[in-house]
Order: structure tokens, then sequence, then C-alpha cells
């Protein structure tokens, strides 16, 4: 899994890449639990209940893939690593996508406004579901 996050990082967010790879494995290995909890959930199943989880999450990999050079810390990393790991629950940002969607962040409070984030995303995901066909039946709903 971690490599997986490192050749993600490395392809959409080099500036970033060079971080202590020991610590990404830590960080995955002491949340396998919470990341197994969420890779089996959907965004619409997202809930206030979630919040601490997800907070948590992010500050503790926004610590394990800080730059090794100067420590600066990327939430896009962080939103990047977190999709890849439960992808049909934590969605993908960037700068770009974050200002686009009014959640504007610096590192140190970035978890809150991905938090707001997610809610966004799955406020879209009920608004569009009828235009995705059901995986099941393969019906537009």
């Amino acid at each position: 899994m971690a490599k997986g996050v490192q050749k993600l990082i490395r392809a959409w967010n080099r500036f970033y890449a060079n971080f202590n790879f020991n610590d990404l494995i830590n960080c995955i290995n002491q949340n396998m639990e919470r990341l197994n909890t969420f890779r089996k959930k959907e965004i619409f199943e997202l809930t206030e209940k979630d919040d601490k989880t997800i907070r948590s999450l992010f500050n503790e990999f926004l610590f394990a893939l800080r730059r090794e050079k100067d420590k600066a810390k990327s939430p896009v990393s962080v939103a990047k690593a977190l999709g890849l790991l439960a992808p049909g629950f934590l969605p993908i940002w960037d700068s770009n996508i974050a200002f686009a969607y009014h959640c504007f962040y610096f590192s140190d409070t970035a978890d809150s406004s991905y938090i707001k984030f997610c809610y966004k995303m799955k406020s879209l995901a009920e608004n569009i579901k009828h235009c995705v066909p059901n995986i099941i039946t393969q019906n537009i709903q």
C-alpha cells in the first residue's frame, strides 16, 4: 500500500514526494483497522460520527507525509493518499479543487476544510446518483 501511495504522490504531487517512507508505512500500519472500515464504505454513508476519525487520519498522514528536507506538510498529498486507500469514501483534492468548492485551507487547519469537502462530495454524489448505473443491475435509477 505504501508503495502505491508513494507512486501516486510522485506522479501527482512531486514537490512533496520526498517524505520518510518508513513514517508512511508506520502510519498505514497503525491505522489499518480504520482504513479498512472506510474502504468498505461509500461517500453516501458519511456521517458526523466519522468526522473525528477522518480528522485524526488526516493529521496523522499529514505528519507522516511531511517533506523530509524542510518538514513542509501537504494536505494535497494526504487527500490523495486517503483517496487511494478508501476510494469510495474519502475523496481526493488538490488546491484547485479545494478552491473551486470553497474549501480553502492552510496546512495546519486543513483537516476541517477536508471534512467540509467530504460533505460537499457526499451532497454532489447524492444529487447525481440517479445518473450513474447501479453496480448490481446496471440500470439507471
